[in-house]
């Protein structure tokens, strides 16, 4: 008994604990969230993220000047 886990795509540098079925993950310098089955969901694109909560995450798409983004669990962005 125990938990299937599902190998990582290539590339992956960095992964966090799944929140709200989703986990942080890091390739090429960049970030994205991975589903269940470590399929990239929403893919890498993102300089920063965190974690979802009650289905929004905050992302950082810009250094300068430094601009964050709230998206949803289908990367959309929302107001």
């Amino acid at each position: 008994s125990g938990t299937r886990i599902a190998p990582l795509p290539p590339g992956v540098q960095s992964v966090g604990a799944f929140r709200d079925g989703l986990a942080r993950a890091a390739a090429a310098g960049r970030w994205g969230f991975l589903g269940m089955t470590a399929d990239w969901v929403i893919p890498p694109q993102f300089l920063e993220v965190t974690d979802f909560n009650a289905g929004r995450a905050m992302v950082k798409v810009s250094r300068t000047p430094e601009q964050w983004a709230v998206i949803d669990k289908g990367g959309r962005g929302v107001v």
